[in-house]
């Protein structure tokens, strides 16, 4: 044991009395609050106590105005100049358009790159789908505008390449190494090398029409600078253009790295891997609802080859078979175009297979899903005549031109419709109208009913009518039975799957 005394009692301060557990501690009472600190930068202006009627017209320090003007709206400050910039931007998006067209049936023709197409297609419904508004379907019509002037204006510019070439030709067939056989030859080479730094001065400018065949520019701006005593750079781009800019731009330095970056960021706003992946996966959820109802229809092509021997229960059979085909592809037609625009928007592949949630929109706006599938089946329905014989490979892209401008409007006429029905508050069913008690509920839900399955066998009577003749195609077409498999108003716009 310690011989440490203990600590007495009465050395031990008595404890403090605990509040109850029930009673809330008075916090607010007991810490003080001290008010925030203010900002330094409001202690270093200093605000005076009565403000000036006028502001000064200059801070001191910058230099710059204290108030900035209110500009204007370009219509109200140079009329003339709006005019002339809406019939440019026309002219420019029309083209771009056009592009946009011709563009997209190339790749229609050439195998692997269909699916280019095919993706562009959806996301063009994707879009509209999403936001409701119809531009915003007309997805890279500015960028298609930009490389259709390139191409076209480098087809212009080397056009009379062309024609020395052929002069030069002729002349070294009837006097081989004569003066005439070398002067085109002479003129050739100077015209290849001249014309080529001109169509890269005019790429490196940003690839207008206006750089490959007027270089030197707006006149107007041209005599504006001439006044500013610009009169060096005037002059060169008068009678030098594209070869003037292009020398001055090199020396100015680190032109390289800026077109690099320029060039890399279009491809790359271009987004192919993109369309090309969601072409891949529109054209295979298609497919995979379509396979087993089609080979149904193809079944029908068998009825020939079979020797029925006296026995007419297999003829009769293989009408059922075709029937059930006929019946089953037409419910399935229903569905897969307004399944693609799903999966465009909601950008799932699972998406493809929800067919709950496509009867679910439909009921939202029925008429809308009705006039936009009629036109889908009707504009493709006369496109089966231009796919009767194959074409070479190197000319279907003449024949692509009239799928992509018959599907292009469908794809936007199926968004259109999606995005009207989720716009739009669901109707109550037929059972929920009658027992809600109310007077203009009932008669809603009565007429929605009705103009719902109206719709509905409208649909599936416009769907039967393009199966019937879809199953004559396998006789009629180039391609036989694949021509059941390749229906271009879902799956590849193209006119074949391969050409001759």
């Amino acid at each position: 044991m310690s011989n440490a005394s203990p600590t007495p009692r009465s050395v031990v301060p008595p404890a403090k009395p605990a509040y109850p557990v029930a009673r809330p501690a008075p916090i607010l009472d007991v810490i003080a609050v001290a008010p925030p600190p203010r900002p330094p930068v409001l202690d270093a202006i200093h605000l005076p106590d009565v403000l000036p009627v006028a502001p000064p017209a200059v801070v001191e320090e910058t230099g710059l105005p204290a108030v900035l003007p209110v500009s204007q709206p370009l219509f109200l400050k140079d009329p003339f100049g709006w005019i002339w910039w809406m019939i440019g931007s026309t002219v420019e998006w029309c083209f771009g358009a056009f592009a946009l067209v011709l563009g997209l049936s190339i790749l229609a023709a050439v195998p692997v790159a269909q699916f280019l197409t095919l993706g562009y297609l959806m996301e063009v419904s994707g879009r509209i789908a999403r936001t409701g508004r119809f531009r915003d379907g007309f997805v890279g019509v500015w960028k298609a505008a930009r490389v259709g002037s390139i191409v076209l204006g480098t087809a212009l510019v080397l056009a009379p390449l062309y024609f020395v070439s052929q002069m030069a030709q002729a002349a070294q067939l009837v006097n081989p190494g004569g003066a005439s056989a070398k002067g085109w030859l002479f003129a050739l080479n100077f015209l290849t090398v001249v014309f080529s730094l001109h169509v890269v001065g005019a790429w490196s400018r940003g690839g207008k029409l206006h750089h490959f065949l007027w270089p030197s520019g707006n006149p107007v701006r041209l005599l504006r600078r001439l006044f500013q005593g610009e009169i060096v750079d005037v002059l060169g781009l008068v009678f030098l253009g594209n070869f003037w800019w292009l020398g001055k731009r090199l020396l100015g330095g680190g032109y390289y790295g800026e077109a690099r970056d320029a060039v890399w960021n279009f491809l790359v706003s271009l987004r192919l891997p993109y369309y090309f992946w969601l072409g891949v996966r529109g054209f295979a959820g298609a497919f995979l609802c379509i396979a087993v109802p089609v080979s149904f229809l193809a079944l029908g092509r068998l009825g020939p080859m079979i020797e029925f021997k006296g026995d007419p229960a297999q003829g009769g059979f293989l009408f059922v078979v075709v029937m059930f085909g006929w019946l089953v592809n037409s419910l399935v037609l229903l569905y897969v175009p307004f399944l693609q625009v799903h999966m465009a928007k909601e950008q799932r592949f699972s998406a493809m297979f929800e067919w709950r949630e496509i009867r679910r929109i439909f009921k939202r706006a029925p008429i809308a899903f009705f006039g936009s599938f009629f036109v889908l089946l009707a504009l493709a329905l006369p496109l089966y005549i231009l796919r009767i014989e194959q074409v070479p490979g190197d000319a279907g892209w003449l024949l692509a031109i009239f799928f992509i401008i018959t599907i292009f409007p469908t794809r936007l006429l199926t968004g259109w419709a999606y995005a009207r029905a989720m716009k739009k508050a669901e109707t109550p069913s037929l059972r929920r109208a009658l027992g809600s008690g109310e007077g203009w509920t009932t008669i809603k839900g009565i007429l929605g009913f009705i103009i719902r399955w109206k719709c509905r066998l409208l649909m599936l009577l416009t769907a039967a009518t393009y199966v019937f003749f879809l199953f004559f195609t396998q006789y009629t077409s180039g391609e036989g039975v694949l021509s059941l498999y390749g229906q271009h108003a879902f799956m590849l716009p193209v006119p074949f799957w391969a050409f001759d």
